[in-house]
């Protein structure tokens, strides 16, 4: 496991070939994320 400090600093690129692709990802990745990091 990672500290909670280096938790804040981690990215990740998704790259598709349409933005609206991008934004359902988004969306989808930050609630299903957001959930298990408590935001």
């Amino acid at each position: 496991m990672l500290p909670a400090k280096a938790l804040c600093c981690m990215a990740c690129i998704y790259i598709a070939p349409l933005k609206a692709l991008v934004r359902e990802r988004v969306e989808d990745w930050s609630v299903k994320i957001g959930q298990k990091l408590g935001k």
